[in-house]
C-alpha cells in the first residue's frame, strides 16, 4: 500500500530546547545569605525547565484555536493538535520546521521602534521591561528582547553579559569594527567580572508574516553596566532600548543582514516645474544644534535625515533635496553655484548656508534621482553655526517654493529636460 505524507505540516520551535538555571547575583557568604555562621551547610542545585513557544503550520498556514498548544515545558508531555483531514493524503505526522534565512529591509534601519520587550538574565521570573509583553514578540528565555517598527515589523535577539569589554566610540558605532562586534566564543571564554553588555539581534519577522532568521548576527558592544549583577539586571534592557532609538546602533547590529537599497533610477526635471511656484514645502533641520531637529511636514516628502527638505510644485510633483552648513562661502553671492567644501556642520561651526536638489518625483509616480546635482549658495552668511544648524533646511525649501526662480534655475542647472 502506497502511503502519502503530509506535504507541510511543522512544528516551529522558537527557543533553543534546553533547561538552564537561574541566574543570582553574587552571593557574600555570611549569616544572611548563608542561613548560619560555622559549620557544614548543603547547598541544592535546582533547575527550571524552559517554556518553549511553539506554532504549528498546516500547508504553511499557522493553525490556532482549542487544542492547538501555543508553548510545551522542556522535558515535559507534548500533546500535538489533531490536524484537519486532507483528501487524498494520510496524516504521516509532524517534523520541525526551520525559519527560513533573511534580510532586513534597509528601511526599517532607520525606522525608530514603537514599542520593545526584554527579560532580564536575573530574579523572580526573569522579570520584563518595555512597553510591550514578552509575548508580543515570543520571548521567553532570560536574555531575550524584541523591538517593533512603527510599520510593525519586528526585531529579536539576546542579551550577554560578559568579562570582554568593547569600545563603543561614545556611542558612535561607525568606528573599526572589531571595536565594537565580537564572536560568541571570544565572549564566552573571556575571564573576569561579566559586567560588559553585549547584543546580537537573531531573527526579523515582517508585518504579520513568518518570523525568520538573520544568518549572520554579530554580537554588538552595548557598555560597562559596572558589575556582574547590574549588568544581568539591565542588560537585554538596554540592548532592547538602543534597537529601538538608536540608528547608529541598529546599523553595526544588524550588519550583513540588511537587504541593499533598491536602485533608484535617474531623472531630469520637467522644464515646466522649474518657474512653477510651489504649493507646499516640508523641511528637516540639524538635530545637533541648539534647537534641535525641527521640522515641519517630513512625512510629506519622507524625510527621515536631518538637513533635507522638500516642495510641492502646484501639479502634484515634488523635489526633495540636502542642506549643508558649510564653514566656507565659496566667494559665491546669493543663487550662485558653488563648492561647499566636505567642512562643516554644527560641531565645526559651519555657518554658510548652501542647498542642491537630489531627487525628483512626478506626481504619484516612481521617486527618481536627479544624477548631477549642484550646490547653490543659499541665504548668505547666518552668522552662527547654531543659527545654521537651526535654518538651513528650512531656508531651502522656503526659497525654493517662494522666491525663487533664480535660484531654482540655479539649483536645477543641468537637470531640466531640453
Amino acid at each position: 500500500m502506497k502511503v502519502l505524507f503530509t506535504s507541510i505540516l511543522a512544528l516551529f520551535l522558537a527557543v533553543p530546547a534546553w533547561a538552564t538555571g537561574e541566574l543570582s547575583a553574587p552571593a557574600t557568604c555570611d549569616t544572611t545569605d548563608l542561613g548560619v555562621s560555622s559549620g557544614t551547610l548543603n547547598v541544592d542545585l535546582v533547575w527550571q525547565a524552559n517554556t518553549i513557544n511553539t506554532t504549528w503550520y498546516s500547508n504553511g498556514t499557522a493553525l490556532s484555536g482549542n487544542g492547538v498548544p501555543s508553548s510545551c515545558t522542556y522535558d515535559a508531555v507534548l500533546v500535538p493538535p489533531t490536524p484537519d483531514a486532507r483528501p487524498g493524503y494520510t496524516f504521516g505526522g509532524w517534523r520541525v520546521h526551520v525559519a527560513p534565512a533573511c534580510t532586513i529591509p534597509s528601511t526599517d534601519v532607520s525606522n525608530n521602534g514603537n514599542a520593545y520587550a526584554a527579560k532580564r538574565l536575573i530574579g523572580k521570573n526573569y522579570s520584563t521591561y518595555g512597553g510591550a509583553t514578552a509575548a508580543t514578540y515570543g520571548i521567553s528565555a532570560p536574555g531575550e528582547w524584541g523591538v517593533s517598527w512603527e510599520n510593525g515589523d519586528k526585531v529579536t535577539g539576546v542579551a550577554l553579559c560578559s568579562a570582554q569589554s568593547g569600545d563603543n566610540h561614545s556611542r558612535e558605532w561607525g568606528g573599526n569594527s572589531s571595536d565594537w562586534t565580537s564572536d560568541e566564543t571570544t565572549l564566552t571564554s573571556a575571564t573576569g567580572e561579566t559586567q560588559h553588555c553585549w547584543c546580537k539581534a537573531t531573527h526579523y519577522t515582517a508585518n504579520n508574516a513568518q518570523q525568520c532568521s538573520l544568518s549572520s548576527p554579530a554580537w554588538v558592544f552595548e557598555s560597562d553596566r559596572g558589575s556582574a549583577s547590574a549588568c544581568r539586571i539591565y542588560c537585554a534592557h538596554r540592548c532592547a532600548v538602543y534597537v529601538q532609538g538608536n540608528s547608529d546602533f541598529r546599523e553595526a547590529l544588524f550588519g550583513g543582514n540588511v537587504a541593499p537599497e533598491p536602485a533608484v533610477p535617474t531623472c531630469l526635471i520637467p522644464s515646466t516645474d522649474v518657474s512653477t511656484d510651489g504649493s507646499s514645502y516640508g523641511y528637516k533641520n540639524d538635530s545637533t544644534g541648539p534647537q534641535g531637529a525641527d521640522s515641519n511636514n517630513t512625512s510629506d516628502y519622507n524625510l527621515t535625515e536631518d538637513n533635507t527638505w522638500g516642495v510641492t510644485w502646484s501639479n502634484g510633483d515634488k523635489v526633495t533635496g540636502e542642506a549643508f552648513c558649510s564653514t566656507t562661502d565659496d566667494g559665491k553671492n546669493w543663487g550662485e553655484t558653488g563648492n561647499p567644501g566636505t567642512i562643516g556642520g554644527y560641531a565645526a561651526g559651519g555657518q554658510y548656508c548652501w542647498c542642491r536638489a537630489t531627487h525628483y518625483t512626478a506626481n504619484n509616480a516612481q521617486q527618481c534621482a536627479l544624477s548631477s546635482p549642484a550646490w547653490v549658495f543659499s541665504n548668505g552668511d547666518l552668522g552662527s553655526a547654531s543659527a545654521c544648524a537651526s535654518a538651513c533646511a528650512h531656508e531651502c525649501a522656503r526659497i525654493v517654493q517662494l522666491f525663487g526662480s533664480v535660484f531654482r534655475a540655479a539649483l536645477f542647472t543641468g537637470l531640466v529636460a531640453q
